[in-house]
């Protein structure tokens, strides 16, 4: 019996070095009988020592069921550990070699040092509630199944491989990089564009999504193009759409282009251009090409050559061809007042044979080299406002019908004739279509109670006559030259139907106190005389 409970003993700690072992009280030797109060005490010094706690154990190899190490006041190093069952560590724990684990590990002390020189491989679940170090080189960690860290860091390890991860709070892995050929955030919605939003927290927003090859933004602000943009058939579109700098190549603007500001062509050629509106100031042409028309539309167009000191001694030019001369074409040259001779407006026909024409729809006025003007018959000449002209009537040419006797005396002229009539007739004219406006009449008038009387009258050619306008003095005026008026009227002269002319009746034959001194009619035309 005694030889057999050596031979246990021996198997169970064989290759087992123990730093503080319990002293055995007997020594048995091969071939002695082993009594049984020693054996119970050499049992007895070992089981006290595993119950009441060993300060340090030194395992070099050991391959053991479950182990649980629970007190808190010793140490455990193994040098080589294989558990095929499960293992609870409350202690600090050292392995120098490789740890095998065919079950579960479970650190449950509240501070518990776990240190690996070696590899290890946890083939089930690992449950950390303490510090775990790995202190070799190149250590490989597998655990097959959960890895639970219950609050706990990973911290100073290599490359760790994780075949399925699941944490129940926040993981942090401080300030290294976190690599992984996808990444599948639940929070994040599909088609929308990722981005880091407080705290670096992966984002995303309704308003910037990107599917397949288009990238969708609600707004975008201000940026530098670096590259070519090209917007194909798709509209660019706004109410302030700003271009500020750089090149646009090829542009197609079928709508309006309302500029702000004053632009800079830098001296580029604009082809097709139609401007219909708006102003252009402060144009300054070195040469003024066109193949077509110059229409300007608007009120209050200016053509003239401006100076920047404000003189006007500049001459402006309009060519038919060629340059400037007689010879060279028909040209307008238009003259500042500064210059010699200047405010003038010259019209040159240019050619020997040039004329000058005014033309409405019809040659109205021709100017020849000859000086010869010629208006068309159709044309009139009409002025802006009528004008008022005067046709006098000479008592020279006054004259008694019936051929009695006339005299003149101080530049008058009365009847003399006691068997004529009291009457003097002289002739008027007038060009058809002005208007008589009143009859002027120079009377000399030295007689008590008589009167001279100057009427002009209009006659049908058959016997009628009518008085126009008359004027005349009274029986009381005697006291020499006087100048009557007449009322205004409005006769148009009709020279195809009327004549016209000048009656003056004296109402005392043979008397030079009573003379008459000559007439004038003011009238009013609208067209010039011939």
């Amino acid at each position: 019996m005694k030889r057999l409970l050596m031979g246990i003993l021996i198997l169970t700690i064989a290759g087992t070095a123990w730093a503080a072992f319990p002293a055995k009280t007997y020594t048995f030797v091969n071939g002695t009988v082993a009594d049984a109060t020693e054996v119970n005490l050499d049992f007895d010094a070992l089981y006290n020592g595993f119950s009441t706690g060993l300060n340090d154990i030194n395992i070099y190899t050991i391959q053991v069921g479950a182990v649980e190490i629970v007190d808190s006041n010793r140490n455990l190093s193994v040098e080589d550990g294989y558990f095929a069952d499960d293992v609870v560590i409350t202690d600090d724990t050292v392995i120098g070699g490789d740890l095998v684990v065919s079950g579960e590990v479970s650190f449950t002390g509240a501070d518990v040092t776990f240190e690996v020189t070696n590899d290890v491989s946890i083939l089930g679940d690992l449950v950390v509630s303490g510090e775990v170090s790995f202190t070799g080189s190149d250590i490989t960690f597998e655990v097959a199944g959960d890895l639970d860290m219950s609050g706990y860091d990973i911290l100073d390890v290599g490359d760790i491989a994780i075949d399925s991860l699941t944490t129940t709070a926040n993981l942090d892995i401080g300030a290294y990089d976190f690599r992984a050929a996808t990444i599948t955030p639940d929070g994040l919605t599909a088609t929308r564009v990722v981005f880091a939003g407080v705290d670096g927290v992966l984002s995303d927003d309704s308003d910037l999504t990107f599917d397949t090859a288009t990238l969708t933004a609600t707004n975008i602000g201000a940026f530098t193009l670096a590259g070519k943009l090209t917007a194909g058939t798709t509209e660019i579109e706004g109410s302030a759409f700003d271009i500020n700098g750089g090149d646009i190549f090829s542009a197609t603007i079928s709508g309006g282009l309302t500029w702000s500001a004053a632009q800079d062509l830098d001296s580029q050629v604009l082809t097709n251009v139609n401007i219909d509106s708006g102003s252009i100031s402060g144009i300054t042409f070195s040469g003024l090409e066109t193949s077509g028309d110059i229409v300007y539309t608007f009120d209050g167009f200016e053509l003239r050559a401006d100076t920047s000191d404000g003189s006007d001694n500049y001459m402006s030019y309009i060519a038919g061809g060629g340059g400037f001369g007689s010879t060279r074409g028909g040209y307008i040259r238009l003259s500042g007042n500064e210059v010699a001779g200047g405010g003038d407006i010259v019209l040159n026909a240019g050619d020997t044979d040039g004329q000058i024409g005014f033309y409405t729809g019809a040659n109205r006025l021709q100017i020849y080299p000859t000086g010869t003007i010629e208006i068309d018959t159709s044309a009139t000449l009409v002025y802006e406002s009528s004008q008022t002209r005067y046709s006098t009537v000479s008592p020279y040419d006054l004259h008694n019908p019936a051929g009695g006797v006339r005299a003149i005396t101080d530049g008058g002229v009365w009847p003399n004739d006691a068997a004529s009539a009291n009457y003097l007739y002289g002739g008027a004219n007038f060009p058809n279509g002005a208007t008589i406006k009143q009859l002027i009449g120079e009377i000399y008038d030295d007689a008590n109670a008589s009167q001279v009387t100057i009427s002009l009258m209009k006659n049908d050619g058959a016997g009628t006559e009518t008085a126009i306008a008359t004027c005349e003095t009274t029986n009381a005026e005697d006291a020499g030259y006087y100048t009557k008026l007449s009322s205004v009227v409005s006769e148009v002269v009709d020279n195809t139907a009327y004549t016209y002319h000048i009656k003056s009746f004296h109402s005392v034959n043979q008397s030079s106190n009573l003379r008459n001194h000559g007439s004038s009619i003011s009238y009013e035309v609208t067209v010039p005389l011939p």
